[in-house]
């Protein structure tokens, strides 16, 4: 009994250490370029040609990498700072807040962490919903974003994956 209960408390903090907390830069492969514009284009060609030019600049903008994400963990909140836009702050249990972008578009945003990963899910008044899936490598040195697009106008999802590397503190 007292060897399981001493694995679950090692497994908890093992699950609070291994979150991807820091700063990472995208990478920006060639092939993630591309993957992103098949994505994109993927999307546009859902739509009917008198939206799909419109279709395709909304998604162009939607898709275009972070070059630099930070995540931070204070208790049971964590903040992902995107570039140079407006903080996300929300409880790691999922519960959704509002979160406004820099642009003005407000949005629904829930983070959840679960070992080395965090989802980010924003929903809006449109229908639309994107899911972020970051996950951290073993080597806790490179993330993985996996995107995930929905929409009432798409009639399957839009996926891509997209791969940062930790930033070295100086």
């Amino acid at each position: 009994m007292r060897i399981a209960l001493f694995c679950f408390v090692l497994a908890v903090l093992n699950l609070k250490a291994e979150l991807p907390v820091g700063s990472f830069r995208w990478v920006g492969t060639p092939e993630e370029t591309n993957r992103i514009s098949k994505a994109v284009e993927s999307g546009a060609q859902q739509m009917s040609r008198l939206v799909r030019m419109i279709a395709r600049n909304r998604l162009t903008e939607s898709t275009r990498p972070f070059q630099v994400i930070t995540f931070t963990r204070n208790g049971e909140q964590m903040t992902a700072v995107r570039d140079d836009d407006n903080p996300i702050v929300t409880p790691l249990n999922g519960k959704p807040v509002e979160w406004t972008r820099k642009d003005g578009k407000t949005f629904r945003v829930s983070q959840i962490a679960a070992a080395t990963a965090i989802t980010q899910i924003f929903t809006d008044d449109e229908d639309n919903s994107r899911q972020n899936i970051f996950s951290l490598s073993p080597d806790g040195q490179s993330l993985t974003l996996t995107v995930t697009l929905q929409s009432s106008s798409f009639t399957v999802p839009i996926n891509y994956s997209l791969t940062y590397k930790r930033i070295e503190k100086k």
